[in-house]
This record gives structure tokens, sequence and C-alpha cells, in this order.
């Protein structure tokens, strides 16, 4: 009897350690290969590594899926994949334009031009303040 009574704590400690660690662990990797099924072509996705971009192909057999960044396609494994941002779009998007608000528009100003006579020395390389000391121990 004593036997079972010194034995009951650690089996509460046991199940406790389930329900608190593994339990949610198990429920978010549950979570996350729904996600990557209901993956498709079109859908904003980003990956362990913080690179955004459109999924292009998807290879489910060899575990594999390929992104398209701005014109360059990547190949990763689907475990790669963090999160979907956004789907692909059900239907074809409208060709319909919004036009601006151009009552906020920055005019652009011309950059200061150097005559071709002109040295730079290494202290103008480094940030100065009103009293021309220097603020930053690197050159900019």
């Amino acid at each position: 009897m004593e036997f079972l009574a010194s034995l009951l704590p650690m089996i509460l400690i046991f199940g406790l350690l389930y329900m608190m660690m593994i339990r949610p662990q198990q429920k978010q990797a549950k979570q996350k290969q729904e996600m990557i099924n209901a993956m498709k072509p079109g859908d904003q996705v980003v990956t362990i590594g913080g690179l955004y971009g459109v999924v292009s192909q998807i290879d489910v057999a060899n575990g594999k899926v390929e992104i398209d960044c701005e014109g360059v396609y990547l190949t990763f494994m689907l475990q790669a994949i963090r999160e979907v941002v956004s789907s692909a779009p059900l239907s074809p998007a409208s060709n319909e334009s919004i036009p601006a608000d151009n009552s906020q528009a920055v005019e652009p100003t011309p950059a200061q031009e150097m005559d071709e006579d002109e040295d730079i020395s290494a202290d103008d390389l480094y940030l100065k303040d009103e009293d021309n000391n220097e603020l930053a121990d690197e050159p900019r």
C-alpha cells in the first residue's frame, strides 16, 4: 500500500507533463500538417527563414514546394513553410485599377550635385554635428 502511495505522485507528475507539454506539441504538429495539406499554388507563404513568396508548385510525394520570390524560384521542403499568409483567390482578380489619392504626393527634390573636380576626403565620410564633432566611430 505504501508503494502505491509513493508511486501516485510520480504518475500525477507524468500525467501533468503530458497535458502541459506533449499534447500541445502534438496539436501544433497536427495544425501545421493541416496547413501544409491545404496549401495550393498561388498561396503566399513565409518560410522558417523569414522568406516571403508565392507557392508555384507543390510535390507532396517528395515533400517539396517551389516558391516564387519576385521571379526567383526556390525549392524547399514542405516542413520549411512556417505559415500561409494569404490563400490564393478562388476567382480571378478584376483588372480594374483604383485611382491613387495624389493629395499628399511629395515632389522629388534634386540631389546635390558635386563637381567632377571636387575631391572627397576621409573626414567627409564621418557624421558630424554643428560644432564639427564626429558623431560615430565608423564612416557612413
